[in-house]
């Protein structure tokens, strides 16, 4: 578990920062404590933790556990009830989580810890600690078996604990109990290792090889698509890195634009690098002291003389801005369906790829899509809309998803998708992974649903409230051109 020193609520995101959270391994370690969590939600800042368990591994041999029902303040309601076990009358005499967190810190000590989609565990017990008056939190190195998964298995559709337990042919009954699934989770991570070490021959080159393949292609990949290029535009024969996520387009489109301007793009900073671009979505923190290692790098060569420019991404879109234009309107699918893009926005291939899927399910249902538009916010959340919203997801970045209600998982069977905690700012909500396979068709009945939902809401809107008739005019005629 790794927790941070502090917590602060942004008042304009509701996000928190936890400002000194260990770092995330690619390691195989002997020694190591895995643990597991079970809570009466998703989100940390409104549910609790009702159960803690742990195993302490020694020479890879368990020596110890750890395992406690907590009581809640609030009751479990039915669906956490099944889908874990615990049910109310069994907290009913446990403890609370200010008895149980000074035993659980004792028991983990400084142990790098292990768990499947371990940031949500860490996340929960790191707010209970700060709510509880533990100044300092925990800052232990952290392991997760789901990162793992995903960069040793890559055939796999799914990569959750009980996708990797059944390819391991590991037993799963009694799953969904904290240490039930933290004896899972270690045996996956044993069985990690050993193909790992059969893949890769080594730890290392194991983890050099997910650190240049984990976005999905190389710097080496992209190759122009022109033959002649401008000379005189900024990034003609110029070796070019990027560092972070980008805000506005995906990183592979940034470097496609290079290429066709002549440039060349590189995944690391070296000697022969001329710039570096910093993704907005990481020059915050580089601002308040949090520098990535290649701009550490870049900094260090412009100050030994070496030929480098760092700028950040708003620079990037000013120096490409012609070529800004064309992203996203090459796609042979997108044109299938006209495309109202918002003023002054920029979406990429991913996002009208998906805005027309969902128009084409719309359209199949009958149902009229002349008032559907899409919008994407300042937190890269591309949002599908009548008015009120059809579909929110997040197409950029290292990982894709759709946000769903808790809820929408059992109603509309989403059970096969890989699934995480969504944000404070989605209390209550889940996000949805979309992998290569993902097809729109998964989600019919879910969009039908949410269109007549929205459509029966904008109607009670506009008769009820007296500038509704004129507040849905305008999301019409400002937001789009």
């Amino acid at each position: 578990m790794n927790i941070e020193i502090g917590i602060k609520f942004d008042s304009k995101k509701e996000s928190v920062i936890r400002k000194n959270k260990g770092q995330s391994l690619l390691a195989f370690p002997d020694n190591y404590t895995v643990f597991d969590i079970e809570t009466t939600g998703l989100d940390p800042k409104y549910d609790e933790i009702i159960e803690i368990g742990a195993l302490k591994i020694r020479n890879n041999k368990i020596i110890d556990q750890f395992s406690f029902l907590i009581k809640p303040t609030s009751p479990i309601d039915e669906f956490i009830a099944e889908l874990t076990g615990i049910t109310n009358e069994m907290v009913s005499d446990a403890p609370n989580i200010k008895e149980i967190l000074p035993k659980f810190l004792e028991f983990i000590g400084d142990d790098i810890l292990i768990g499947h989609n371990i940031n949500f565990d860490i996340n929960f017990v790191y707010d209970n600690l700060i709510n509880n008056n533990y100044k300092k939190g925990l800052s232990n190195d952290f392991i997760d078996t789901l990162r793992l998964g995903r960069g040793i298995l890559k055939e796999l559709k799914h990569h959750r604990l009980k996708d990797l337990a059944e390819y391991y042919e590991i037993d799963t009954d009694g799953s969904h109990r904290s240490l039930k699934d933290c004896e899972i989770t270690n045996e996956v991570f044993k069985e990690l290792k050993s193909q790992v070490l059969k893949k890769f021959g080594t730890i290392e080159n194991f983890a050099n090889s997910f650190k240049t393949t984990h976005s999905g292609f190389k710097a080496s990949d992209i190759v122009a698509h022109n033959k002649q290029f401008d000379e005189d535009n900024f990034f003609y024969k110029k070796n070019v890195a990027i560092t972070g996520t980008l805000e506005r387009i995906l990183r592979k489109d940034a470097m496609q634009i290079i290429a066709d301007l002549g440039g060349f793009c590189e995944d690391r900073v070296t000697q022969k690098t001329n710039c570096l671009i910093l993704g907005n979505n990481d020059y915050n923190p580089i601002l308040r002291g949090k520098k990535s290692s290649k701009l550490l790098k870049a900094e260090q060569m412009k100050l030994n003389g070496y030929d480098i420019e760092i700028m950040s991404e708003n620079v990037f879109y000013d120096l490409i801005s012609d070529e800004l234009k064309n992203v996203g309107t090459n796609n042979q699918e997108t044109n299938e369906i006209d495309v109202k893009l918002a003023n002054n926005t920029i979406f990429n291939n991913a996002e009208l790829k998906m805005f027309n899927d969902v128009k084409k399910v719309l359209l199949k249902n009958g149902k009229d899509v002349s008032d559907v538009r899409c919008v994407i916010n300042s937190n890269n959340n591309f949002s599908i809309l009548l008015f009120g919203e059809l579909l929110r997801t997040k197409l950029r970045g290292r990982e894709n998803y759709i946000v769903v209600s808790f809820e929408d998982i059992k109603k509309y069977n989403f059970s096969s998708f890989d699934t995480e905690p969504a944000t404070s700012a989605d209390c209550g909500n889940i996000r949805l992974i979309i992998n290569n396979d993902f097809n729109i068709n998964i989600l019919e009945n879910y969009i039908i649903d949410k269109y007549d939902k929205v459509k029966k809401d904008n109607y009670e809107y506009i008769k009820n409230v007296k500038c509704g008739q004129k507040n849905y005019d305008e999301y019409l005629k400002v937001t789009y051109k």
